[in-house]
């Protein structure tokens, strides 16, 4: 709980809000994410991947919860338990994953992860404010195969690499053909093919 306090409380203070943490001697290290490709010299499987990363503007998709008082559960569907927590009325959510009209979230301000009907949701788009988070709360994604070839971010030119099969990636953003990863050596971003990383 003292971790998650802590954090939470960075995160405010990185969107600007003003937060005091009594007692909090030192504050989490973060890794600004740049809104650009930058290529490692080669991918590693290195596991010294930054726990906290900050993620400027239009690197990600929010949404807010336009109910009040809204119940959100541990999978997707009504069988699932519902959580003891409520989200409120215009708290921002990071859409995830959509499985039928379910939608897995992550709360930014609860850092919290769980599943609420799609029409819990307000406009999904991408993100105007920066956002300090948990690499390990980002879905992930695996090259399926050797990648030999990726695209740039923002411009989507094509980019010549050399990724191994299996090699795991934090997924930023997912479109119909490509999925936006981030690039841990170069603390960057590149776009992949949906089917040479799921």
């Amino acid at each position: 709980m003292y971790g998650v306090a802590l954090f939470y409380a960075f995160g405010l203070l990185m969107l600007g809000s003003c937060t005091h943490g009594a007692g909090h001697e030192k504050s989490l290290a973060v890794v600004k994410v740049q809104a650009k490709t930058v290529l490692p010299k080669e991918f590693s499987h290195s596991s010294a991947k930054p726990l906290h990363v900050i993620l400027p503007p239009k690197l990600i998709e929010n949404s807010y919860i336009k109910r009040s008082h809204a119940k959100w559960r541990d999978g997707p569907g009504v069988e699932f338990q519902i959580k003891d927590e409520i989200l409120n009325q215009g708290e921002v959510v990071l859409p995830l994953q959509a499985v039928g009209v379910w939608v897995k979230v992550l709360s930014v301000k609860k850092v919290k992860i769980g599943w609420v009907h799609y029409q819990t949701l307000g406009k999904i788009e991408s993100n105007t404010k920066q956002f300090n988070l948990d690499l390990n709360m980002l879905p992930k994604v695996f090259a399926v195969h050797q990648i030999n070839q990726a695209f740039s971010y923002p411009e989507s030119a094509p980019l010549g690499v050399h990724i191994e099969k299996g090699m795991i990636f934090s997924r930023l953003l997912a479109k119909q053909d490509k999925v936006l990863v981030y690039i841990e050596s170069t603390n960057s971003v590149m776009w992949l093919k949906k089917g040479d990383a799921q």
